[in-house]
């Protein structure tokens, strides 16, 4: 056919071709052609930016606002970061660089539910969990694989953490978070991201703290926890302070669980199945 041109041919796990075709080319027309039963635009993929930031507002904030972080600081209280990697800027603390601040507050070795309390900070807040490296990415990822919310803010990061135990066991301690938020808050943090956090009350040391901040006009972005299938009462310390933006995951549908059990002469088994019900508007 003029005007087209075949590229790729398939037969094993699809049957079909993938054709270059110019201008002039009507797609229905393809459609038309004997023994072709339906035709596709050849899409692109890559970076996931286009639609997963498209049902949270993302994309239209920098695509059609123009808003991309930049003269934002935000400064990220967890567990380090890999500021080696290169959508990260692959740098730390030089000119031009997305990390500007911040620093290790604790070392490798401190682990308090291990029994490890003392801290030896490094000279840099490298991350050894992956979890600081993952939240900033979220926040400032610079692509091409990840594509953050805003790719231009100035960052921070406050290590807390040391490095999980050979189990895995990993965690921080509460006089630690305070220092942190401390010097998030004075060094001039137009936004304080915390993805931590621990069963407790508004009253706790560290949700005093984060609202206090708050109060004086620094926004507070804090994880709800990981424990809300438990019901009430389940968010963690400091997200649930006041003034404090208190972000959870949640699923736009109903869940109902039944346990259904079945029985023959030789064993018992129990099935759980889920049943699913959309919420309507």
């Amino acid at each position: 056919m003029s005007g087209v041109e075949v590229k790729h041919q398939y037969s094993e796990v699809f049957n079909g071709i993938s054709v270059r075709a110019g201008d002039s080319v009507d797609p229905l027309h393809l459609a038309s052609v004997d023994k072709v039963k339906r035709v596709w635009p050849c899409s692109s993929s890559g970076a996931p930016y286009p639609y997963t930031h498209k049902p949270t507002g993302v994309e239209r904030a920098v695509e059609e606002l123009g808003l991309s972080g930049k003269g934002v600081h935000i400064g990220i209280v967890y567990t380090g970061v890999d500021y080696n990697h290169p959508e990260l800027g692959a740098c730390w603390k030089t000119e031009g660089c997305m990390w500007q601040y911040g620093e290790d507050l604790v070392g490798d070795d401190f682990n308090p539910p291990v029994g490890n309390i003392e801290t030896n900070p490094g000279p840099n807040p490298m991350d050894c969990m992956g979890h600081g490296t993952h939240v900033s990415g979220i926040i400032a990822g610079q692509g091409p694989n990840v594509r953050g919310v805003a790719p231009n803010v100035t960052l921070g990061m406050y290590r807390i953490f040391g490095c999980p135990s050979p189990s895995g066991i990993s965690g921080s301690s509460d006089d630690v978070m305070l220092k942190a938020f401390e010097m998030a808050f004075n060094d001039k943090s137009d936004i304080i991201s915390l993805s931590l956090g621990g069963d407790s009350w508004p009253d706790d040391p560290t949700s005093v703290a984060v609202a206090n901040i708050a109060n004086k006009g620094t926004v507070v972005v804090a994880a709800a926890g990981n424990d809300g299938a438990g019901g009430l009462f389940t968010a963690s310390a400091p997200a649930v302070a006041k003034g404090v933006i208190d972000v959870g995951s949640v699923n736009n549908w109903n869940y109902t669980v039944v346990d259904v059990s079945i029985s023959n002469s030789v064993t018992s088994n129990s099935i759980m199945t889920t049943l699913s019900t959309s919420i309507g508007s």
